[in-house]
């Protein structure tokens, strides 16, 4: 059963020829065949549906000749096997706009002959594999598949999803590209930060070492080189005698042995 509005679009088309009428309270008029009144409802059929309203919304009905009631009565003076007469019947109501009588008219042609072209087209049959088919029946008969809502063939498919495929590794990709730039900055900024650090140790700290091989301090570089006794256990700094992680010890310089004064003879003389 359709909504009000539907309805009173729907029965525009049936206003010129003389329909019943239902007169609402508000003022509206729907048009149609009533086909069902009671105490508390009245059913209108407009051609492509029926609708019930109650009755104590309708002011009044107003009965007229309507093109369905026309069908009707055309339908009921027809003879069960007239082909003919049916079929022209269903082309009638077809240019009056009865879809619904037409479609009824042409099955009744189609139960009478199944190979019945015209009344096959009429209602949207496809003539595949020797067969009248309709709908998705025919659409897979016609090697269609289903895919997002619309029929395509397989290769048509099968281009689509490349595509789509092609399109999600474009964006893994950029993405992929994204990420490694971004930690290749990080990394440049950690660098970055790590050097200004150094720097300020060593402002700081003055000779104290930073950790890249060598000294800064007295106004100079100073790399480590190799211990020259071979007992600094590691690197210590070109020209300091220090170990390369810490500063220099200081060298000892030797000092002579002192020897015994010989005690004194009082035949030479001593002083």
């Amino acid at each position: 059963m359709r909504t009000l509005g539907l309805v009173i679009v729907g029965s525009l088309c049936a206003s010129a020829l003389g329909a019943d009428e239902v007169v609402l309270k508000s003022g509206r008029v729907i048009r149609g065949v009533v086909v069902e009144e009671t105490a508390t409802t009245i059913v209108l059929d407009i051609g492509a549906g029926q609708v019930g309203f109650p009755r104590a919304g309708v002011a009044r009905v107003v009965k007229g000749h309507s093109a369905i009631a026309e069908y009707r009565q055309r339908a009921e003076a027809l003879r069960p096997d007239d082909i003919g007469g049916w079929l022209a019947l269903a082309q009638w109501a077809r240019d009056g706009d009865l879809h619904t009588s037409a479609t009824e008219a042409f099955e009744r042609v189609i139960a009478l002959d199944p190979t019945h072209r015209i009344a096959h087209e009429a209602l949207g049959h496809e003539f595949v594999g020797g067969a009248w088919l309709v709908g998705d029946e025919a659409r897979r008969a016609r090697g269609l598949v289903p895919f997002e809502g619309d029929w395509v063939t397989p290769t048509e498919q099968a281009a689509r999803l490349a595509e789509r495929e092609a399109d999600r590794r474009e964006r893994r990709e950029r993405t992929a590209d994204a990420a490694r730039a971004a930690e290749a900055e990080a990394r440049a900024r950690e660098a970055e930060a790590r050097a200004r650090q150094a720097e300020e140790d060593a402002r700081i700290n003055g000779g104290i070492p930073i950790g890249y091989g060598g000294w800064y301090g007295g106004g100079g570089w100073f790399p480590t080189v190799p211990c020259p006794r071979g007992d600094c256990g590691g690197r210590v700094d070109g020209g300091h005698g220090g170990r390369g992680d810490r500063p220099p010890r200081p060298v000892p310089t030797p000092r002579p042995t002192p020897r015994p004064t010989p005690p004194c003879v009082a035949l030479v003389g001593c002083n």
